[in-house]
């Protein structure tokens, strides 16, 4: 199977008409720069959190034409949580303690939950912000410390 970064991908039209296009050095560079990416956990993390918070966030806004916020919250919160297991499993930490794992994620998020809900409720409750923008705010001031908890969690120190 060839990898994207194995194709010529035409740029523009030249003077006489014919594709200008990547030469096999910057595919190699590309291909250097995605491998770094994809192979720095701190990243994957990112891509993974923000996967799901895009689809959390979503189901939350589903689910706040039928539920108060904070129930809506609540059930995307969990959905989330199923979904960060997953994916700090197979693809941001490739890493598995058993138990540690198994039972210190929903710790880590246990204290996220309450965290979060804290703010969304100062965000919403006591800010009178609008409740369709409060998970993302919640997001952005509890990522960092999710990141090292989960990093924990996941990954022995030796």
């Amino acid at each position: 199977m060839l990898s994207p970064c194995a194709i010529e991908y035409p740029l523009s039209r030249g003077a006489g008409g014919s594709p200008n296009t990547i030469s096999a050095y910057e595919n190699r560079l590309i291909s250097a720069i995605k491998m770094h990416i994809l192979s720095n956990t701190f990243f994957r993390f990112l891509l993974s959190g923000g996967l799901n918070t895009a689809v959390t966030y979503l189901l939350y806004l589903l689910l706040m034409i039928y539920l108060p916020y904070w129930a809506a919250y609540s059930i995307s919160f969990l959905a989330g949580m199923l979904f960060s297991y997953v994916m700090n499993c197979k693809f941001v930490f490739r890493a598995h303690r058993g138990v540690v794992s198994l039972l210190g994620l929903p710790m880590v998020y246990l204290v996220q939950y309450i965290f979060g809900g804290l703010l969304l409720w100062l965000w919403v409750g006591v800010a009178e912000m609008d409740a369709s923008v409060g998970p993302l705010f919640v997001v952005c001031v509890t990522f960092p410390v999710t990141f090292v908890l989960t990093r924990y969690v996941f990954v022995a120190r030796h």
